[in-house]
């Protein structure tokens, strides 16, 4: 080929390329982020606060903490260790000191004043045995308490605070019958000694059993760890819907004494130091529901009488076994632990209608209530009672001391002869000492006490000045050796 040619055909290439269009930039991507919400926000100290649209609990928190108080355990002499804690708070003017110099005090766990003349209710794990108790205020006072009554079945004891001003604020009561699963509630307690802690959860359920005769807890997931036992539950109005209580279970999950449950058993508390409660003197059973059709019973629900006590109320009544008892005055009775529980909150010598199906057939019979055995040792505190054998030397030891009867020791669960103490004066010799109504003594000075004469003789040869070695037995047989200082 002709190099004229070949230079015609590289020109048309050319000129073809040139007049190509020419391709288009990439387009930038798209902002997807404003740039100016990435920037960190400002810092500036100066600038408009940041609304945030959260209710506060503080207002609450303000109203119920002045009612919530700590429950302690003083360490008497006799059960004092070498430590001495340097910054034990003193008590305020006007009040003692504390009985005995307490040295050392290990914090229990929360209460709640809940009436006149400074009345805590706590719980009463917190409290048995216990030498002395002390209760702190929110604000920083401190009270030497006594115990007025207590009742292990609920787990709950009522303290009276010596010298307790007029004016101390009280936590008003609520109807924990009105909550339901998902109501907010508030604790406050000590857990693991932080005074005044606050926490917040829900009503997670209603009417717990966890297999105790009396159980009808309100379980919630509010925090709920050691040291906030005896603690106040509250709702978001402030009122005092359930005391707190510790169960061993899992992490998480919190119990508490409902309210309605404290305000039946408060008045026996103040009155008569504890609970006595009615029984029918019979055993029961729940019904599978095939034993329930088979008894006549179609709706499934009821107990099922299946023996008696001895010298039973129920068996008296004419009942029988294999009766089912489906109502209590009316009532409907669901289950064995529903009517348990509902007998045991009325009076020995009540009487109440049982409705009851027997043979197919329903029923009513009238039943006197007998009298529940005191299987805890916790019925009603012993008083003190006048005695005028006391000699000179135990009136300056606030001491008063009576004959053990074959009744008392029945109830108190003790073998054997002895004192029982009766009387203890607060703050006295015997006080200190860690004597306390119930106790009995077996021996003193190395004497041995059969009975309140024996006592008041091991006292009289006591001298002034001596410590005297006191061995007692609390309610159950529990031995316990004292040290008495005579004055």
């Amino acid at each position: 080929m002709r190099p004229s040619l070949l230079l015609s055909g590289a020109l048309v290439v050319l000129a073809g390329a040139a007049c190509r269009k020419a391709p288009e930039p990439r387009p930038a991507p798209a902002v997807l982020v404003d740039q100016a919400a990435m920037q960190p926000p400002s810092r500036d100290p100066a600038g408009p606060p940041v609304p945030v649209d959260v209710p506060s609990l503080a207002p609450l928190v303000d109203r119920v903490l002045p009612t919530v108080v700590t429950v302690e355990q003083a360490a008497g002499p006799a059960f004092a260790t070498d430590d001495d804690d340097e910054d034990a708070q003193a008590l305020p003017d006007g009040h003692p000191p504390v009985p005995g110099g307490f040295q050392r005090r290990e914090r229990a766990g929360a209460g709640v004043l809940v009436g006149a003349r400074g009345l805590v209710l706590t719980s009463f794990h917190l409290v048995r045995d216990a030498p002395g108790m002390l209760v702190h205020l929110t604000d920083g006072r401190s009270y030497q308490a006594d115990l007025v009554g207590r009742d292990s079945p609920t787990d709950l004891a009522l303290l009276r605070m010596r010298g307790a001003p007029a004016n101390l604020p009280v936590a008003r009561f609520g109807d924990s019958r009105r909550l339901v699963a998902g109501d907010w509630v508030l604790v406050v307690g000590n857990p693991f000694g932080l005074s005044s802690s606050v926490s917040l959860g829900i009503v997670s359920a209603l009417e717990r059993r966890l297999g105790g005769p009396y159980d009808d807890f309100l379980q919630t997931d509010a925090a709920i760890n050691p040291g906030s036992s005896g603690g106040p539950l509250f709702d978001l109005r402030g009122q005092l819907v359930g005391i707190a209580t510790m169960v061993p279970v899992a992490a998480g999950i919190g119990f508490a004494i409902p309210s309605s449950l404290v305000l039946e058993l408060l008045p026996y508390l103040e009155r008569e130091g504890g609970v006595t409660r009615g029984a029918l003197g019979a055993l029961f059973q729940d019904m599978p529901p095939a034993l329930g059709r088979a008894l006549g019973v179609q709706s499934g629900q009821g107990a099922l009488l299946s023996a008696f006590t001895p010298d039973s109320a129920a068996e008296r009544a004419g009942l029988r076994p294999d009766d089912v008892v489906v109502a209590l005055d009316g009532r409907p009775v669901a289950s064995r632990s529903d009517l348990v529980r509902t007998v045991a909150l009325l009076r020995p010598a009540s009487t109440v209608t049982l409705t009851l199906v027997r043979g197919g057939k329903p029923q009513d019979v009238q039943v006197i209530l007998g009298t529940r055995t005191d299987l805890e040792g916790t019925g009603p505190l012993l008083r003190p009672v006048p005695d005028d054998r006391g000699s000179p030397v135990a009136a300056a030891l606030g001491l008063e001391v009576d004959d053990l009867s074959q009744e008392l020791a029945r109830r108190l669960r003790i073998d054997g002869p002895g004192a029982v103490v009766v009387g203890v004066k607060p703050g006295s010799t015997a006080d200190v000492a860690g004597l306390v109504p119930g106790l009995v003594i077996t021996e003193l000075g190395g004497a041995r006490v059969r009975n309140a004469v024996d006592a008041t003789a091991a006292l009289k040869t006591a001298r002034s000045g001596r410590i005297v070695l006191v061995r007692v037995l609390a309610p159950g047989g529990l031995p316990h050796l004292l040290a008495l200082e005579v004055p």
